[in-house]
C-alpha cells in the first residue's frame, strides 16, 4: 500500500471522527444535557444520580362522583375509585342533621351506615341509602361520608364526602 493511500485514508478517518464528534455534540444539544453526561464509549448509563427509583405507591381514591335522587326518601350514591389499586370494602356513612333557623347551627338528627364493597381502580359501585325525613323536607341537612371509619389508604383523605342542604 503506497504511502499517498495511507494519507487519504488517515484523512477519511479523520474526517469520519470529527463528524462523529459533531453528532455527539449535536446530540447533547437537543437532548439538553452536557456532552460531558454522554455515556461513555461501550455504553452505560448518563444518568448522574445512581439510585434505582422508588418504587411506586399503589392506593385507592374513593369518593361519592353523584347522586340520584329516586324518590323522597331514597338516594342512591355512585361511588368511584380514581386510585390506582382496588380499595378494600369500606362503610358509607349517611348523617342527617336538623338545621336552626334562629341560630344557623345544625344539631345530628340520625345516622346510618351501608356496606360498600371492594372496588376496582377506575370502577364504581353504587349503594341505595334510605332517609327518613324526606330529603326534600326544609331545615335538613344531609351528609354522605364514603369510607367513614378510613379503613381504606387513599391519596386524598379529605374529599370523601357530599351533601345535600335545605335551608
Amino acid at each position: 500500500m503506497s504511502t499517498h493511500n495511507i494519507k487519504i485514508r488517515l484523512s477519511t478517518l479523520l474526517k469520519r471522527l470529527a463528524l462523529c464528534g459533531l453528532a455527539a455534540l449535536a446530540l447533547s444539544a437537543s437532548s439538553l444535557c452536557p456532552a460531558a453526561a454522554l455515556p461513555p464509549s461501550g455504553g452505560g448509563d448518563p444518568d448522574p444520580n445512581p439510585n434505582p427509583p422508588s418504587t411506586p405507591t399503589y392506593k385507592a381514591e374513593l369518593y361519592i362522583s353523584s347522586l340520584f335522587k329516586y324518590d323522597a326518601h331514597n338516594v342512591m350514591v355512585y361511588v368511584r375509585n380514581q386510585g390506582n389499586t382496588a380499595s378494600s370494602p369500606c362503610y358509607l356513612r349517611l348523617t342527617v342533621y336538623t338545621y336552626d333557623v334562629l341560630t344557623g347551627g345544625i344539631t345530628p338528627y340520625t345516622t346510618a351506615y351501608y356496606s360498600v364493597p371492594a372496588i376496582q381502580p377506575g370502577g364504581f359501585s353504587t349503594i341505595w341509602t334510605y332517609s327518613s325525613p324526606s330529603i326534600y323536607f326544609s331545615h335538613f341537612y344531609f351528609n354522605w361520608t364514603v369510607d367513614a371509619f378510613n379503613a381504606v389508604v387513599e391519596w386524598n383523605e379529605n374529599n370523601n364526602d357530599t351533601a345535600i342542604f335545605n335551608p
